[in-house]
């Protein structure tokens, strides 16, 4: 892709829809910066949480807002968030129990926690 292309946030987004989550990696660095364009990356493919870099997927509120449409983004949230009971509980009442299956068994015991698990609903 040339650099226009890479830049060009619905011809990547484009190329996500039409070959995979892979075309993430792709995108100019300044996309791949954005969180908003990444929210939208993971609506059309939820793997490419895989390609969003350390230090977006470190931040609380991507995160957040990440987990109703793309709950596996728990795998890759940092240990420290993990391990925030606030943290925790805001993630049950956005992402329901997919988001806390997908949080790290070395959550610090929250993911099981039963007052975080209410939080998230009923399992299904």
């Amino acid at each position: 892709a040339t650099e226009n292309e890479r830049d060009d946030r619905e011809k990547v987004l484009r190329s996500i829809r039409e070959a995979g989550w892979a075309q993430l990696g792709n995108a100019s660095e300044a996309l791949k910066n954005d969180e908003e364009f990444l929210l939208e990356c993971l609506q059309i493919a939820p793997q490419a949480i895989q390609k969003v870099p350390l230090q977006i997927r470190q931040k609380r509120d991507f995160i957040l807002k990440a987990v109703p449409i793309c709950p596996q983004a728990m795998f890759y949230a940092s240990a420290k968030l993990c391990k925030d009971r606030e943290f925790m509980l805001q993630v049950a009442q956005k992402g329901g129990n997919p988001a806390l299956d997908f949080a790290p068994a070395w959550s610090g015991g929250l993911r099981d926690d039963p007052k975080i698990r209410a939080a998230a609903g009923p399992k299904i």
